[in-house]
């Protein structure tokens, strides 16, 4: 089943990408197409989100301070947290299919370079209005123009349920098309700094706002499908575990892989995306030693 264009403008909120689905509208894969492993990582300066002004800023050099014990992996990491922050981190990791899951030190890193949220950046977030993560934000931090498209993807969400249940049109609410705006401008910054976690919170616009109140096999097809547009992105980004992610996505919603590789093929338009900010040489997540 071929991406509605309609749908497609209206959910994948980055101008440059909206483009380049039209194109893959046109050149739908076909069962032989080769999956493309050419994931490359670009780099993104991380600065720690401050509450106004009381907290110092952190730099892409430090890592998340539980980190000083012994910690090898996301588990770890977590383990360390009492029961209900733990719950805060793990559902957040489960609303972008698993992006905070790592495996070593040097991975963890290498995230927190790029602007995933770590389990610092999540709690403090929570204290935070979204006024104080804009003002972070605009200042630059890449992890904060993450947690804004996070903290305004909720409200989205949120009312377009309400907007079901009252049988109202998302489009003609002045609300509705103001969420989407920041979503759109904010998700437009992160992607310029590279951030491949900017991948998964677009396959969670997708995906949720696709299949709110539309249970029908089409419309759930086609919101996988677009979800599998973003996990590109952050493959192209690096993250060599989003292939993995995808695959598995697809599998439980029953639609062709073969999607996300013909996605794949277009790693270099989306490399081109990002923008003059990063300061890191484009790298790969580092792999896990056997």
């Amino acid at each position: 089943m071929k991406p509605n264009n309609t749908i497609v403008t209206s959910l994948f909120v980055m101008v440059a990408v909206s483009i380049i689905l039209v194109l893959l509208i046109m050149f739908r894969p076909s069962a032989t197409e080769e999956v493309n492993n050419s994931d490359q990582g670009v780099q993104i300066p991380l600065e720690k989100a401050v509450i106004e002004s009381q907290l110092d800023s952190k730099s892409a050099t430090q890592t998340d301070v539980k980190t000083n014990a012994a910690v090898d992996t996301s588990v770890d990491l977590w383990s360390v947290y009492p029961e209900r922050d733990q719950e805060r981190i793990t559902s957040f990791n489960e609303l972008y299919f698993n992006a905070l899951q790592f495996y070593n030190r040097e991975q963890y890193d290498w995230m927190v370079q790029r602007g995933y949220p770590t389990p610092e950046d999540i709690l403090m977030a929570d204290t935070m209005s979204l006024a104080e993560l804009q003002r972070m934000a605009d200042s630059g931090s890449i992890v904060a123009m993450n947690l804004v498209v996070d903290r305004t993807l909720n409200e989205m969400i949120s009312l377009r349920h309400e907007q079901v249940a009252q049988g109202l049109d998302p489009y003609e609410s002045e609300v509705f098309f103001k969420y989407a705006t920041l979503v759109t401008k904010y998700t437009d910054m992160a992607a310029e700094h590279g951030s491949p976690f900017t991948g998964y919170l677009k396959a969670r616009e997708s995906f949720e706002l696709g299949t709110i109140n539309n249970p029908s096999p089409g419309a759930f097809q086609e919101a996988v499908e677009l979800s599998l547009l973003g996990f590109a992105f952050a493959a192209s980004m690096g993250d060599t575990y989003a292939a993995s992610r995808a695959r598995t996505l697809a599998a439980h919603a029953s639609v062709d892989i073969q999607v996300f590789n013909h996605y794949m093929r277009y790693d270099s338009f989306f490399k081109s995306l990002v923008g003059p900010n990063c300061i890191l040489p484009p790298d790969e997540m580092p792999s896990v030693s056997p």
